[in-house]
């Protein structure tokens, strides 16, 4: 029997994105020189200065900065640099391409610079170049910079960004799915700015070539997906849209399944989510993602969520974007009230209870009784435009042993941020503990669950602390569980029962 699922429109047209600036005030910024390349580097007047020197034949001065890692192709790539001197100036680009095995196969590295060459002068220029790099699907690239025979640069700026032709937009119309493996990918669907325009379609790594029709539709079809997080972005002009499909073990799909066909409702929950960097980062199919997929399943068009979390946020700095003082990233909270909740969610903690070398890492970065009150303003704040029930999730633990072990091995006097320390997660815990036991909301345990779970690291990236596609999917069940069980949650699905 064919499934039919609602999909809610979801633009993400992937615009300008600064991938490195490079300003030489305070020094060099990881530009350097190999010992097997030719020229001399310095930092000099506040600028970097690149002086050819000659070696087996060959003058010319190189330099070059960190890989930038690159997930697609289709990027158009704008180099802009400020520069006086003698010589020609030629900004360009290693890229690195993949071995069988997923590794930079070194013998298939390309240097591609700008041509023709920019020639200096004592004046202080800026030249600007486009890279497209079009099918190509390099892993990683480097910036570099080199000046052509005997020459000199004193080079004020460099910036390297992302861009596309005026006007181009890329809309993903999809919403993040989750499937059994072994299942083809449906029809996909991207609105393009333009009918009738080539494009590209890369799923994982994988190019295929499209045309827009005469609505700036872009549609593709029997992908199959390969096991895990699969990315499809389609990419015109330079201008690209991602969606995301995981596919995961038939055993895994069938235990959400069941878990999320039991929960049913009639009416229809809007939900507010306000987090941190576990909730921000993966957007497109990080938790919240795979939990909207699993309530749309089978409350189709009955549950909606907004999610509101910003990286690095502690309940401090939440307490201060809801006041409207300019806290980062203070457009997340644009017209938060505007909408009308039936449930709001707060998963904070990490950030909260990270700790510092300096202290002995011996005071959360927001100590106890500084969480407590500023959570009670914030639900005084919220309260002031929404009565919805509100529920408070514990904090994620990190991989703490890790964690720990790493800051151990720092050097001595080093300065070092902790996440996870037990001591400092548990007190935030017993806050959450006693503000929803005072002020009627709602609790829900979620770092018991997480470390009971054997294979701990596992839900954490390499750096321990935010989710790997596993932890998302873990944290899913987690959420899906508490609407069946959790007493909040079950009341709320209950009253919008007709």
């Amino acid at each position: 029997m064919k499934q039919v699922l609602l999909f809610v429109l979801l633009a993400i047209t992937l615009r300008a994105e600064v991938l490195l600036q490079s300003n030489f005030k305070s020094g060099l910024q990881n530009w350097n020189t190999p010992d097997y390349w030719n020229g001399e580097l310095l930092h000099a007047e506040e600028q970097m200065q690149m002086i050819s020197k000659e070696r087996n034949g060959k003058n010319f001065a190189r330099a070059l900065n960190s890989c930038k890692q690159l997930e697609w192709g289709g990027h158009w790539l704008k180099v802009t640099v400020k520069a006086r001197g003698r010589g020609d100036l030629r900004p360009g680009l290693i890229k690195y391409f993949p071995d069988s095995v997923g590794k930079i196969d070194y013998k298939a590295i390309q240097y591609e610079f700008t041509d023709p060459a920019f020639v200096l002068t004592d004046t202080l220029q800026s030249f600007e170049y486009l890279f497209k790099l079009g099918e190509e699907v390099p892993i990683r690239i480097a910036p570099i910079v080199q000046v052509d025979g005997p020459g000199e640069a004193m080079i004020a700026s460099y910036r390297l960004e992302t861009t596309n032709a005026p006007n181009a937009t890329m809309e993903n119309l999809n919403t993040h799915q989750i499937l059994p493996e072994g299942t083809s990918i449906g029809e996909l669907r991207f609105r393009f700015s333009k009918a009738g325009q080539p494009s590209l379609i890369f799923h994982n790594r994988q190019v295929h070539k499209a045309t827009t029709n005469a609505d700036g539709l872009l549609t593709i079809s029997s992908l199959a997906a390969q096991t895990g997080l699969n990315q499809i972005t389609a990419s015109a002009e330079g201008a690209s849209a991602t969606c995301y499909i995981d596919a995961i073990p038939r055993q895994e799909w069938d235990n959400f399944a069941e878990v999320a066909s039991a929960f049913k409702v009639s009416g229809k929950i809007h939900c507010l989510f306000l987090g941190d960097s576990l909730t921000d980062f993966d957007r497109g199919h990080n938790s919240i993602d795979k939990l909207n997929f699993w309530m749309q399943k089978y409350n189709p068009g009955r549950f909606s969520i907004r999610n509101a979390a910003v990286r690095g946020d502690y309940i401090t700095r939440v307490e201060q974007r809801l006041k409207g003082e300019k806290a980062f990233m203070q457009e997340r909270y644009d017209n938060l009230f505007a909408e009308k909740y039936d449930l709001i969610v707060f998963w904070l903690g990490h950030n909260d209870t990270r700790a510092d070398s300096q202290s002995g890492y011996q005071k959360a970065l927001i100590p106890p009784e500084e969480q407590d009150a500023s959570f009670r303003r914030v639900i005084q704040l919220i309260r002031q435009s929404s009565q919805a029930p509100i529920l408070l999730i514990s904090p994620s633990p990190s991989n703490a042993a890790m964690l720990q072990e790493r800051a151990d091995k720092q050097a001595a006097g080093k300065r070092v941020i902790l996440y996870g320390k037990a001591e400092h997660v548990q007190a935030f815990d017993q806050t959450l503990q006693k503000l929803a036991a005072d002020l009627q909301l709602g609790y829900l345990n979620i770092t018991s669950p997480f470390k009971q779970q054997p294979e701990l690291p596992l839900l954490f990236r390499e750096d321990g602390v935010h989710l790997s596609e596993n932890g998302h999917r873990f944290v899913a069940l987690q959420l899906l569980r508490a609407f069946n069980e959790n007493p909040l949650l079950k009341k709320i699905s209950g009253s919008k029962n007709d």
